[in-house]
Formats: C-alpha cells, sequence, structure tokens
C-alpha cells in the first residue's frame, strides 16, 4: 500500500498544483484598458439614446395635451356660439407670443354662459389655465405655459384658410412665424398647433 501511496501521490501533487495555477492566471488577468472602454463606451451610447426618444416622447406628449385642450376650447366656443346665437369676435391683426388678450377676451364672455363653466373647470383641474376660472376673463396656456390665442377667423398667417373662430398655439418653441414669410418664419410657424387642424 505504501508503494501505491508513494507512486500516486507525486501525480495528485502534480495535477492540483496545476489547477491552482490555471485559477491564479485566470483571476490574475482581469479585464484589459480596451475591454473597459469598450464597455464603457457603449453605455454612453446606450444613455444617450435613452435621452434623446425619452425628451422626443415628452414633446409629443405637450403637443397632445395642447391639442386636447384646444379641442376643449372649440367645444366651448360652439356652446358659446349655440347659446347665444353669435360667435364671439376679437380683432387682432396678428399673433404675439405675449398677447393674451385675445384668449382673455373670450374666457370672459364665454365664462358668463353657465354651460361653459364646467368645461373651463376640466380645463382647470388639466393645468391648463393661469389662475382659477372665473368671471373677468382669464388665460389658458398651452403645454408649454405659452398664451393660447383666440381668432375669429383666418388671417392668412396659418396653413389653412378659415372664416370660424379658432384658437392657436405657438408650439414648443412659443414663435408664432408665417407660413407664406421669410424661410425663418416659415420654420417657427410648424410647430404650431390649430384647433382647426384637431379632430
Amino acid at each position: 500500500m505504501r508503494k501505491f501511496m508513494r507512486s500516486t501521490l507525486p501525480t495528485r501533487c502534480a495535477a492540483a498544483r496545476g489547477r491552482n495555477s490555471a485559477r491564479r492566471g485566470a483571476m490574475a488577468r482581469g479585464f484589459s484598458l480596451v475591454e473597459i472602454l469598450v464597455v464603457v463606451a457603449i453605455i454612453i451610447l446606450l444613455v444617450g439614446i435613452g435621452v434623446a426618444v425619452s425628451g422626443a416622447m415628452q414633446q409629443r406628449a405637450l403637443a397632445q395635451q395642447t391639442k386636447l385642450a384646444l379641442a376643449e376650447l372649440r367645444a366651448i366656443a360652439s356652446e358659446y356660439q349655440t347659446v347665444t346665437g353669435s360667435s364671439f369676435t376679437y380683432t387682432s391683426n396678428t399673433f404675439n407670443a405675449t398677447d393674451a388678450a385675445s384668449i382673455t377676451k373670450f374666457t370672459e364672455a364665454a365664462y358668463e354662459v353657465p354651460s361653459c363653466q364646467p368645461m373651463f373647470d376640466r380645463l382647470h383641474r388639466d393645468g391648463m389655465t393661469s389662475g382659477a376660472p372665473a368671471s373677468g376673463g382669464f388665460r389658458i396656456n398651452d403645454a408649454w405655459d405659452n398664451a393660447v390665442q383666440y381668432r375669429s377667423s383666418s388671417d392668412g398667417s396659418v396653413a389653412r384658410k378659415s372664416d370660424q373662430p379658432f384658437f392657436a398655439s405657438a408650439g414648443a418653441d412659443g414663435k408664432w412665424g408665417d407660413v407664406n414669410g421669410s424661410s425663418q418664419d416659415q420654420a417657427d410657424a410648424t410647430d404650431n398647433i390649430y384647433s382647426l387642424d384637431v379632430q
């Protein structure tokens, strides 16, 4: 038996030493600098794509929220016209980013119609008003917190002509532009949202 142990013992120890040295070599090797840089670059790329996609999704959601508010305003204007027998008229020649008078005058008149008040309250609950609805007029904002504009008819600066009252938002950039103006004016008008186009 001793003879057998002497003959197999060196073989067993050598095999064990080989396994241990293989483990130590794999652990000591680790990751190279190039491998780490590749992983970091992939992570940065994925984060960049995620940020870009989420920003675009957020802008689409804000545009949709504004379209819903404009549709609600169109329903209010229709209700106002049904009850009073005429549409609200307010004359202003141009869209102006700082002009909240058109929407304030409209809300002042339409809020006097009792059947319009619950519709204004819905806009207020959705965060689309500047101040609580009350008689005396208040401002309606788009999702980017710019004043919505009211027009009795199209003045030609919008893509579609209309002799019907409509509401408009300057969109994300807050610039109205003009579809018939310079290339910069046309670019500014591309993100405008009109109740004429909202279904």
